[in-house]
């Protein structure tokens, strides 16, 4: 799980984040990238009832989180994230969410090796 620092956690940043950011696609998510001030990374996902029941929802929860722990050193400080899941997540498999992220997170620069 992420320390609490590195959580986008109230609706009022979530907010800020959607207004302010650019914003890239994927087959299962979509990923809102926006610059801060200082040198901290936040990170932050959001499933809309849309996807489905409670267990699919936090199933697409604990997979981006998972894949996010795992890759966290390869993550550029200073910026603010937010996923956002579609549709096609509630039955795609880990690989290809995890694959879908790192393409999202190369696209928008923030991955380094």
């Amino acid at each position: 799980m992420l320390a609490k620092k590195y959580r986008v956690r109230k609706n009022s940043e979530f907010k800020a984040i959607y207004q302010d950011s650019r914003s890239l696609a994927a087959k299962n998510m979509i990923l809102f990238v926006r610059q801060r001030e200082d040198r901290e990374l936040k990170i932050g996902f959001s499933v809309s009832k849309k996807i489905g029941k409670a267990h699919i929802r936090n199933r697409a929860k604990r997979q981006m989180r998972e894949m996010v722990r795992k890759n966290f050193n390869h993550l550029k400080e200073g910026y603010e994230v937010v996923f956002l899941a579609r549709k096609p997540i509630s039955t795609a498999s880990y690989q290809e969410i995890s694959r879908d992220m790192v393409n999202l997170f190369k696209k928008s620069g923030i991955w380094h090796e």
